[in-house]
């Protein structure tokens, strides 16, 4: 099966661009998942980091709400899995681990996208039963 084909059977309605672009794009999204806690991340770290033009990064992240959002999301989605995960961990850790620049936008941004604050939302993974086992044998 060629590239294409798979990648169009993934995204049936994919343009022609969308499909010629799947494999950078699988690349954007794995190097923003490695480089998700660095407060760096964004626009001009992709753009050297891929050589394109912020034109092109923004045509490509544009069904993604664009790159800044993409990366706040995910970032959003990361610190509330941990939080879930790990209830005992600190707020100010977790938000410089996840790249944000500053307590108060972390907590905007929470609130906005998951309808109460970090500390609630800690607060309720506290009380909730464990859902993950401690590792055993070697890490």
């Amino acid at each position: 099966m060629s590239n294409t084909g798979y990648y169009s059977a993934i995204v049936p309605q994919a343009s022609a661009s969308v499909v010629a672009h799947a494999p950078l794009m699988i690349d954007l999204l794995a190097y923003i998942e490695q480089h998700i806690g660095e407060a760096e991340l964004g626009t001009e770290s992709l753009q050297q980091a891929f050589a394109l033009s912020r034109a092109s990064l923004y045509r490509l992240f544009q069904s993604r709400g664009g790159v800044a959002r993409y990366i706040r999301e995910q970032r959003l989605c990361t610190a509330h899995r941990y939080l879930q995960a790990y209830p005992e961990c600190s707020l100010t850790w977790l938000l410089y681990e996840m790249g944000f620049a500053s307590e108060r936008q972390f907590q905007r941004c929470f609130q906005q996208r998951f309808g109460m604050p970090p500390m609630q939302w800690r607060r309720h993974c506290r009380a909730a039963p464990a859902t993950h086992s401690p590792r055993r044998g070697h890490y």
